[in-house]
């Protein structure tokens, strides 16, 4: 199961994101979609703080009992934590470490760059 869902760089859309990992129609358990919420809210967040515009993509995927979250931004990648205190970065970073699967960062297609997590899914 894949979801794509697209919103401008700004701040509001940290909150959309938010939401759209809540519908997201995987049969997440609890724990594990407050923990999606809380890592797509930290790297909305990232993005948005960055010197980007345009638009990113969220996409949700489920699959082997594992979901993925990755924030895109299409245009020049200018560095996964440009723009970004350095005390937010590291408390940031610390949360992805403690409580994903396995994360990380770099190019994407079309000079774009990409974030992701990976979480565990338990059954609701």
């Amino acid at each position: 199961m894949l979801q794509e869902t697209w919103f401008p760089v700004e701040a509001r859309s940290v909150r959309a994101a938010r939401r759209a990992i809540r519908r997201f129609p995987g049969g997440l358990d609890t724990s594990t979609r407050q923990d999606a919420e809380l890592l797509t809210s930290e790297l909305v967040g990232n993005a948005v703080a960055g010197p980007g515009r345009g638009r990113l993509c969220l996409r949700m995927r489920l699959w082997d009992r594992r979901l993925r979250v990755e924030v895109a931004q299409a245009g020049p990648d200018s560095g996964f934590l440009a723009g970004r205190d350095p005390g937010e970065a590291e408390i940031m970073l610390r949360m992805l470490d403690a409580i994903s699967g396995s994360w990380g960062h770099g190019p994407a297609g079309a000079g774009g760059s990409v974030a992701w997590f990976e979480l565990p899914i338990g059954v609701r």
